[in-house]
């Protein structure tokens, strides 16, 4: 009876043991953001038509290409400085990155927070406007939708915030 019950307790600890080390090494890597990803939805902002952005993730480098039908007016709005660039490349990991977005020069340091790939950015002055703010993306746990939360404020104060929803194409 003694042999038994030392049994089952080496085969509840081994299940337990097995299953932290599951969970942790889940935990421990990072969502793959990588895909052709399709604008869906907006709240917050409004987006160009047929916004697309894809992204390619290595363990060291986030890049966006992105693509978009250019507005009759020509004109976009406080929360997409930045997003609406063909080429974007981040280096993962909270190195400085610069990269050249119209008549702005984005200053920007990017690292995963647990299931988040997190991008704080800055933009030079241009006609005596500058911004700063935060990019946040996420992907849905089955990989089939990416939310990009965007948080941003201007140098004369004024703060916006919007969330985008993608789906893979």
């Amino acid at each position: 009876m003694r042999r038994k019950m030392i049994a089952i307790s080496a085969v509840a600890a081994i299940a337990l043991a097995a299953t932290l080390w599951r969970v942790r090494a889940q935990q421990s890597t990072s969502p793959d953001l990588s895909g052709e990803w399709e604008f869906v939805s907006a709240v917050g902002t409004t987006p160009p038509d047929e916004f697309v952005m894809k992204t390619d993730q290595s363990a060291t480098t986030f890049r966006v290409h992105s693509r978009w039908k250019e507005p009759g007016n020509g004109e976009y709005g406080l929360l997409l400085v930045g997003l609406l660039t063909p080429e974007l490349a981040f280096s993962i990991g909270g190195g400085e990155d610069l990269n050249q977005s119209g008549p702005f020069v984005i200053h920007s340091k990017t690292q995963w927070k647990d299931a988040r790939l997190i991008t704080k950015w800055n933009t030079s002055e241009f006609g005596g406007l500058s911004f700063e703010g935060e990019w946040v993306r996420s992907v849905s746990l089955d990989g089939r939708e990416s939310t990009l939360e965007i948080h941003a404020r201007s140098s004369q104060g004024r703060r916006a915030d919007a969330v985008l929803l993608f789906r893979k194409k």
